[in-house]
């Protein structure tokens, strides 16, 4: 899985296995989930400078995903890779939203669009917490890029 990050976008490309196909050689939905939790988790670790098992572990802050909608608009294939782009779209106190769109490699088409919105949790608790400050920074940072469009799109 490569990453490539650009002033304003946060990509990462990946190869779709054929053991993540059914029959008919298209991408399994579940496997696009994975793929876009991957990408998530990727955008914590290049922004954040955590991952996921850390910020829980270490720092007793879960960030569960409240919400999650898809729209396919292509069949994804051992064919082609995938680009998977992620943008952060809102923040609020205690939480975020996220765009990921799966664009096919190299015809560019794109495959589908998720959406998905996690809220900052004490584990202690599981009540929300407000986003911590060094984390909200990078959040209204990559939002704001977002909403310029990208620099050097890729579809």
């Amino acid at each position: 899985m490569a990453t490539q990050t650009h002033a304003n976008t946060f990509t990462i490309q990946r190869r779709v296995p054929f053991g993540d196909t059914d029959a008919a050689g298209s991408l399994f939905f579940s496997h696009a989930v994975r793929y876009c939790l991957e990408a998530l988790e990727q955008w914590f670790i290049d922004r954040l400078g955590t991952d996921w098992f850390h910020l829980n572990a270490d720092r007793q802050i879960g960030s569960p995903f409240v919400h999650a909608e898809f729209d396919f608009h292509s069949a994804a294939t051992p064919r082609e890779s995938l680009e998977l782009t992620v943008a952060v779209t809102t923040v609020g106190r205690s939480s975020a939203e996220f765009t990921v769109t799966a664009c096919a490699v190299p015809s560019s088409q794109i495959c589908w669009v998720g959406r998905f919105k996690c809220v900052f949790v004490s584990t202690a608790t599981r009540r929300s917490i407000p986003i911590p400050d060094e984390f909200r920074r990078q959040f209204e940072r990559d939002a704001a890029l977002a909403e310029q469009g990208p620099k050097n799109p890729t579809v």
